[in-house]
């Protein structure tokens, strides 16, 4: 069970891996921040591993932005209730419209463009 909704993800297929992978290997390199929150969002809701899932898709994010000097994602403090919810609220629905726009807006500093 994930803290905040009532989704429950199923236990990762070999080709929820496969997909991973995939991922992983196909960041669009005309979009880095696009494809860098698309990784993290995926690695977050797929649940791989039984605990630090939102970490290592924060993880993930800043390791793509930061290898390409796209700045840093960081949920600020005033921000940690809200990202939660909408985080929450993305596990249930899988559209990752509304966090996106959010986490590009409020929670990536130091940018450099796409």
């Amino acid at each position: 069970m994930i803290s905040g909704t009532i989704w429950r993800p199923a236990v990762p297929s070999e080709e929820d891996i496969d997909r991973l992978c995939d991922i992983l290997m196909a960041i669009d390199k005309d979009n880095i921040t696009d494809s860098a929150i698309n990784i993290g969002h995926y690695i977050m809701r797929m649940q791989p591993f039984k605990d630090g899932n939102k970490r290592v898709g924060s993880y993930a994010i800043n390791k793509i932005l930061i290898q390409n000097g796209k700045g840093i994602f960081n949920v600020r403090v005033e921000y940690d209730g809200t990202f939660k919810q909408i985080l929450a609220d993305y596990y249930s629905s899988n559209d990752n419209s509304i966090i996106k726009n959010f986490i590009a807006e409020k929670c990536i500093t130091g940018t450099t463009g796409a």
